[in-house]
C-alpha cells in the first residue's frame, strides 16, 4: 500500500442548538427563515411544541408558552451540504451559533478516509491500541459484513460521545470504490464545548481536535488508520463562566413547573408531596431531620 493514495477529509456533519428566543430569531433568518408558505410543519423535538422545515432542511422548534424554553434549530447533514453549496461552510455555521449566543447540544463530526484498505476485520480486538479515555473501556459492537458494508459502533449512545466506523462507500451502493467513514457524535458537554471551540480555530485544528477526540474512544494499529488520524494532541475546554447554571434551573424552569402542576392536579396535595420527597433526600445527603 502506498501512503501516497490516501485521502483524508474533514467535515461537520450535524449541528444541534438551542439559544434564547431572540437570538434564536436572529440565527433563523440567517438560516433564511421568514415563516414562507413553502416552509412545512415538522415533527417537534421533545419540550417544544411549534417547529417549522425550512425548504433547506434546517429544522426550528420552539414553545409558544413557554418562552425559556427558547429556540431549537437542527441542522443535519444534507442540510449543512445545501448551505455549503450556497457558500456556508459548516465552520462558518457553528460561527454563526456562537455570534448569536447558542449552546450546541449536538455535534458530529466525521473524518472521510479513501484508498486506505482498511477491512472490517482489520477493527477486532486485537488490532486496537489501548484505550486512552476515562472509565470503562468502550463496548465494540458490529454490524454487517465485509460484503454488503459494515459498522463498528463504539461506545453507549446515551453518553455525550458515541463513535461509528462504517464503510460509506458500500453505504451509498458503491461496490468498487475504497471509503470509510469516522463519525463521532458528540452531546452535552462535549457538544458544548465543540461549539465553543471550533470557531476560534482554524479547520485543520478543528480535525485535531476530532482526531484527538475519536483516539481517545478508539485507535487502530493500522497504518492508514495512524496516517489519517495523524495531528498533534489538542484539548477542548468549556467557556469560561459558562458552567451549567444549576439555581438558575430549578428557579425557571422547575418552579413554573411544579405550579403547572399544582394547577392540573387540585385534588392532590403536589406540594406535600414534593416537600417529602425534598426532605428524602436532604436526609440522603445528611441535611436536616
Amino acid at each position: 500500500m502506498s501512503a501516497l493514495n490516501l485521502e483524508v477529509g474533514f467535515t461537520v456533519d450535524w449541528i444541534a442548538a438551542t439559544f434564547n428566543k431572540p437570538m434564536g430569531l436572529k440565527f433563523a433568518k440567517k438560516l433564511g427563515y421568514l415563516g414562507w408558505a413553502s416552509d412545512v410543519d415538522g415533527v417537534c423535538p421533545k419540550g417544544y411544541n411549534q417547529c417549522r422545515q425550512l425548504e433547506t432542511g434546517a429544522l426550528v422548534a420552539w414553545h409558544d408558552a413557554i418562552p425559556t424554553q427558547g429556540v431549537h434549530v437542527r441542522l443535519s447533514g444534507s442540510c449543512l451540504r445545501y448551505y455549503q453549496e450556497k457558500g456556508v461552510d459548516w465552520h462558518q455555521m457553528l460561527t454563526w451559533v456562537k455570534q448569536c449566543q447558542g449552546r450546541t447540544s449536538r455535534v458530529d463530526l466525521a473524518v472521510d478516509i479513501k484508498n486506505s484498505q482498511i477491512k472490517q476485520s482489520n477493527l477486532c480486538k486485537q488490532n486496537r491500541l489501548p484505550y486512552q479515555g476515562r472509565g470503562r473501556t468502550p463496548r465494540w459492537l458490529p454490524v454487517g459484513d465485509q460484503d454488503e458494508g459494515w459498522t463498528w459502533y463504539v461506545g453507549s449512545r446515551q453518553s455525550d460521545k458515541y463513535l461509528r466506523i462504517y464503510d460509506k462507500a458500500k453505504e451509498q451502493k458503491n461496490y468498487v470504490e475504497d471509503y470509510i467513514r469516522v463519525e463521532l457524535e458528540t452531546k452535552g458537554e462535549v457538544a458544548h464545548a465543540v461549539g465553543h471551540e471550533f470557531p476560534t480555530r482554524g479547520k485543520a485544528e478543528c480535525k485535531a481536535l476530532a482526531c484527538t477526540l475519536i483516539k481517545g474512544m478508539a485507535n487502530i494499529d493500522h497504518p492508514s488508520w495512524v496516517l489519517a488520524m495523524e495531528c498533534e494532541p489538542l484539548v477542548l475546554a468549556l467557556p469560561q463562566g459558562r458552567e451549567r447554571d444549576t439555581f438558575g434551573w430549578l428557579v425557571k424552569i422547575c418552579a413554573p413547573a411544579l405550579a403547572r402542576q399544582i394547577a392540573l392536579r387540585p385534588n392532590d396535595d403536589v406540594l406535600d408531596m414534593f416537600w417529602n420527597a425534598l426532605r428524602a433526600s436532604l436526609r440522603e445527603r445528611g441535611i436536616g431531620a
